[in-house]
């Protein structure tokens, strides 16, 4: 029922597992993720033009930080079999983008506590992986 093997968890102790317990204790300290209400309109933007497209097999959007103090996170997912270029829209509140998540890295940069510094507006995403940014100052 799961792709882990947990016989192997000390094996995996430093990849899988970080990762998976980094990610778990970020949404867990996140204000805008796990929120009790429903999102409204001028909480998220989609980023997504192919709604339509049944072949689209990549979703990005923002949730903008609305007066929590934790700025916006910007999530993109790719299950294409190639890369996904993309531009990145602007950072809110003269923030700037700081990656915390890119699948696609090997451990231990594939998760990035508090955010890596100075995200390039243009940003390619590997084939069947993912990315979380955070705004920062």
């Amino acid at each position: 029922m799961t792709r882990f093997e947990w016989d192997e968890l000390e094996e995996q102790r430093g990849t899988f597992f970080r990762f998976y317990s980094q990610l778990i204790n970020f949404r867990k300290e996140h204000p805008l993720l796990g929120r009790p209400e429903f999102l409204s309109t001028g909480d998220i933007t989609w980023h997504e033009d192919n709604w339509l497209d049944p072949e689209s097999r990549f979703l990005a959007f923002t949730l903008h930080d609305r007066g929590q103090g934790c700025g916006d996170l910007y999530a993109a997912f790719n299950a294409h079999h190639f890369e996904i270029p993309i531009v990145l829209p602007p950072c809110g509140d003269g923030n700037h983008w700081c990656r915390v998540v890119d699948s696609n890295l090997p451990a231990p940069k594939d998760f990035t506590i508090g955010g890596n510094k100075d995200v390039d507006s243009a940003y390619t995403i590997a084939p069947f992986s993912s990315i979380l940014l955070m705004g920062k100052a």
